[in-house]
């Protein structure tokens, strides 16, 4: 970490791989609400403190079930002329380095503003995808960054460098705040809120930020093999449920809109999954009757249960599918998860969150824990 000396003495870092530089200098600094809570400029350093991290986890599914987790961390520990700390957390692995911050403030109050950026060196060219609340849109192609200036990306970004080296950007446990957006400034990736409502945010005492992420190697696979978002999330709340199978479906809604309203052209995909070894199907449950959008016809469908126990006997499970909309608060996903359990009906997809906003992450994570009660 290095004290940029410029007017404002923000501070600044840099990463390189090999000797081959990745970024030039990188600013950092974030400021609460709170007046005493700037650390955007003129801090000195109080205190440095390093570690290993050397560990090893199970998940249920991903890139590997066994994963390693070895990284060097350093927290630089900074006072502001109001006497308030921030630590500045680093995680440099093999093929990347990650940080966050570490706020010690003592009562409830907001993030008004980040500083942090990667200012990318040598930038051949970069795969992007405007931000749009869906994430549905299509990677796209560019030679620098000409055309993307001042426009809200949706994270990842791809990155080529001139000298073949290779970098995706991206952020890391967002629990109860809201999902970045980044935004280039020249050749600097900012990490923004791509709208004022995405950045309304409530943080207790002691915040600590989500992680900002950059993976680096002088190929692809250092990319695609790529475990860094995993390790820096916090482990599940109650570790590896035993009542967790992930597997592979079919997915009929996809080649026929209409699809989950026949139980015939169901049948037929609960046998294409047990002729191929898939555990799944989606059986979209909330689009009987309609082709794209949730109605509550099943809730008075009778012939549910028949596909239910029709996938069963061939080892087939049925997950459900319903909208965000319709799972936002206790009661309305007491009644879903509910029928759900006494049709059989494995789980649910749930589609349409359409938000990065602090309220629909805090949403989302009691809908996995309600989801749990019915396991």
């Amino acid at each position: 970490v290095y004290k940029r000396q410029d007017e404002d003495e923000a501070l600044s870092f840099h990463a390189s791989l090999g000797d081959e530089a990745l970024t030039g200098l990188s600013p950092l600094g974030i400021k609460l609400s709170d007046e005493n809570l700037d650390f955007m400029g003129n801090l000195s350093l109080a205190e440095v403190r390093k570690t290993e991290i050397r560990e090893q986890y199970e998940m249920a599914s991903g890139k590997a079930s066994l994963r390693q987790n070895y990284c060097n961390e350093a927290e630089y520990v900074f006072e502001n002329e109001s006497g308030s700390h921030i630590g500045i957390i680093f995680r440099v692995f093999d093929k990347g380095l990650a940080f966050r911050y570490r706020v010690e403030n003592t009562r409830i109050t907001s993030v008004e503003e980040e500083l942090s950026g990667l200012e990318i060196s040598d930038l051949h060219r970069l795969w992007t995808i405007p931000f749009s609340s869906g994430d549905e849109r299509i990677f796209k192609l560019s030679e620098g960054t000409g055309e993307l200036q001042d426009q809200a990306l949706s994270f990842p970004v791809l990155i080529e460098s001139g000298t073949g080296n290779w970098m995706l950007v991206t952020e890391a446990d967002v629990s109860d705040y809201p999902l970045s957006s980044g935004r280039f400034e020249g050749d600097r990736l900012d990490y923004v809120f791509a709208r004022d409502k995405e950045a309304v945010n409530e943080v207790e005492a002691d915040f600590v930020s989500p992680w900002r992420v950059l993976m680096a190697g002088e190929d692809l696979s250092a990319i695609v093999e790529n475990c860094m978002v995993d390790h820096l999330a916090p482990p599940a709340e109650n570790g590896i449920a035993d009542w967790v199978e992930a597997g592979v479906t079919s997915f009929p809604w996809w080649g026929e809109n209409t699809a989950n309203s026949h139980p015939e052209i169901l049948k037929r995909y609960i046998d294409l999954s047990a002729k191929m070894g898939w555990r799944y199907i989606e059986f979209d449950v909330a689009l009987i009757n309609a082709p794209a959008r949730a109605v509550e016809d099943w809730k008075s469908t009778p012939w549910i249960r028949d596909i239910v126990d029709y996938g069963a006997e061939r080892g087939v499970l049925c997950y459900g599918w319903d909208e965000y909309s319709n799972l936002n608060t206790p009661e309305k996903r007491a009644d879903i998860f509910g029928r759900y359990a006494e049709l059989g009906i494995a789980g649910c997809k749930v589609d349409f969150v359409n938000s990065y906003s602090q309220n629909t992450r805090r949403v989302v994570e009691e809908i996995i824990r309600d989801a749990a009660k019915y396991k």
